[in-house]
Parts: structure tokens; sequence; C-alpha cells
């Protein structure tokens, strides 16, 4: 089973509205911000609204780290059950910023997997975020 979702690229417009009982009444500042396309497939794991939601948590967090990033792949999936061991989670993370393609991947088969997805899920995108602080600040040196 392979489901896959793709989220459209557009400009967001967030507002930010102060306490209107300071004095001042209702401010709003609004400030534009990029969303890079976001690809999250499910392989061998039921598709869930929290898991997905977590996954676009994670996302946006990298997205305040460099806004250049230009597309964020994820894939979750369940490659195959250990008899006493329980089921094991592959994350995927394919992030492509200017001038490279990170990837991060945490492999049951390597020791890196875990058995609850959403612990996967966090320490793969800490590890993307890893990679991408490296990555900037490699490009901050080169300037």
């Amino acid at each position: 089973m392979n489901r896959s979702m793709r989220l459209p690229v557009r400009l967001q417009k967030t507002a930010v509205r102060a306490s209107p009982w300071k004095g001042q009444g209702s401010r709003v500042a609004t400030a534009w911000a990029m969303a890079f396309p976001l690809r999250i497939t499910f392989r061998d794991v039921e598709r869930s609204d929290a898991l997905e939601a977590r996954v676009r948590r994670h996302a946006d967090k990298l997205g305040t780290f460099d806004e250049r990033i230009v597309t964020c792949r994820v894939a979750i999936e369940a490659p195959h059950r250990h008899k006493h061991h329980g089921r094991h989670y592959r994350v995927r993370i394919d992030l492509a910023v200017p001038g490279a393609e990170l990837v991060a991947d945490r492999c049951p088969d390597e020791g890196q997997g875990s058995e609850d997805v959403y612990t996967a899920v966090d320490r793969t995108f800490d590890h993307v975020a890893r990679l991408l602080h490296e990555h900037l600040a490699a490009r901050a040196a080169h300037r």
C-alpha cells in the first residue's frame, strides 16, 4: 500500500493580532512566507492525521532555519515485521536546498529504527535539521 500526498506551493499570509485589552485596540502585522512543497508517503503504515500533523510541524520548523528550501519529501514505512522485536519503522527525508540535496534516513537494519513511529519521525527530523545547519554553516563560510 503506497499512498502519497502532495501539498501545493503557495504563499501563506500570516497575521498576528495584539490583544485588544491593552488599550491600543487590535493591530495586525502581516508577513508573507513561502511554503515549500511537502510530500508525505506512507508505505505499509496506516495514514493518521496525528502523524501527518507531526510531520508538517517538523517541516514548518525546518522552514524557519532556511527559507530557500526547494522541496521536502518524507517517506514513512514499516519494511518488515520482526518475530520477537515487534514492528520497526523506517523514515527517510529528502530535503532539497539550492546547491545540495540532504538525505536523512533512519533504518531498522542499521540499528537506528524505532518501535514507535513518532519517535522515528522525531529522530529523523532532528538528524536532517543537523544536516541543514551544517550545510548553512558551510555555505556561510564560503561567502
